[in-house]
């Protein structure tokens, strides 16, 4: 009988017939791959050999993964840019929106919808801001109502108004960004040039930027930008939030130095630290050793209050039972009576020590 021309030979292995017919198959997928591109190759491999790993969903999935986050970074990008305003001093002309970069003072954010802003001033002396004025996303041109100054991280927070009240009322109506405070070393983040948003990578964290010796409360951890950029930038992670203000030594100031003030901003009351009088160092800035062992801890180096119970040489191990190991935690706890473990003297003592209030005239006593 003759052998039908659709059926494999008698003497030929089905199985090694059928892994003949991939072979063929899988050289002409590659073959045509290289014209069309591996993805189309990679999901028709996935069909050929149904049992392996590679497959169309998991292809297709990250194909869509990745368009969606580059029209997501362009949503968040043009987002942004409605949030920004351009302060400057007023020697800068108010008749028309022409604007010289030298009297600019810096890019802000608005904190509050009802007029709040925040910046860090690109000249690190400015005598009144008061008597700046501020150029909205659009071109509306805002004056200054109210100001708060932090002496201690050198931000300013502007409460603005339209001047011309004819002004779309959208306008008046401020957009407000969102804070992102877990940071953490090597995450992507974007700087803003005045005109552009720039890639870097945030290079690690840098304690104690601000001073050696620093306030008990004072914001004392930064991150480390891979480049150089100038002071009062706005940094922000890719989904648009805002990681903080490009500061001294490319350093970035944390966003809690914004998000632990503003409470007291929006409340109308002038801007104060909570502190137990004392100025010194974490241990992870510098060692605190204790009988030759390094100690966790706060050591005090200097008392700027006679409210304080602290003295000058002690080393505070605790806070409350827990080891203390950032000052941020004390705004938590403002006007509060906290339990301290110190080290003085060589003894391990337990004390009861009351917050109090560091505000602008307290600077000069403390540095």
């Amino acid at each position: 009988m003759t052998q039908p021309p659709h059926l494999p030979k008698k003497n030929i292995d089905i199985k090694q017939q059928q892994q003949f017919y991939r072979i063929q198959i899988f050289l002409t997928v590659v073959f045509f791959g290289l014209l069309a591109g591996a993805t189309g190759a990679i999901i028709v491999l996935g069909w050929v050999w149904p049992n392996t790993d590679i497959g169309s969903t998991w292809i297709v999935a990250q194909n869509r993964n990745t368009q969606n986050t580059s029209q997501m970074e362009n949503a968040i990008l043009k987002d942004l840019q409605e949030k920004i305003f351009f302060v400057y001093e007023s020697s800068a002309p108010l008749g028309n929106k022409s604007f010289s970069l030298k009297n600019k003072l810096g890019d802000a954010v608005a904190v509050s919808s009802d007029g709040w802003v925040v910046f860090l001033p690109i000249k690190t002396v400015v005598s009144d801001f008061k008597n700046s004025f501020v150029v909205g996303p659009v071109g509306a041109i805002y004056i200054v109502d109210d100001t708060r100054r932090d002496i201690y991280t050198g931000l300013v927070y502007l409460k603005i108004s339209l001047l011309n009240k004819q002004e779309k009322k959208s306008d008046a109506q401020l957009k407000v960004v969102s804070f992102f405070e877990d940071t953490v070393s090597n995450e992507d983040v974007f700087i803003y040039d005045g005109s552009r948003w720039v890639s870097d990578l945030l290079s690690g964290q840098k304690q104690n930027f601000t001073q050696v010796d620093h306030l008990d409360s004072a914001f004392n951890r930064g991150y480390v930008l891979d480049n150089d950029y100038s002071r009062g930038q706005l940094v922000v992670n890719k989904r648009g939030w805002v990681v903080g203000f490009v500061g001294d030594n490319n350093t970035i100031f944390p966003i809690t130095a914004i998000s632990k003030i503003l409470p007291q901003v929006l409340s109308g009351q002038k801007i104060k630290y909570p502190t137990f009088g004392a100025v010194g160092w974490f241990d992870y800035e510098f060692p605190i050793v204790i009988d030759g062992v390094k100690t966790v801890g706060f050591a005090v180096n200097k008392i700027w209050s006679t409210k304080s119970v602290l003295k000058k040489g002690d080393v505070i191990l605790q806070l409350n039972g827990q080891s203390w190991q950032d000052g941020v935690e004390l705004f938590s706890s403002f006007g509060e009576s906290e339990k301290l473990k110190i080290w003085r003297a060589g003894k391990i003592i337990e004390i009861d020590a009351a917050l109090f209030f560091a505000g602008e005239a307290d600077y000069n006593k403390i540095y």
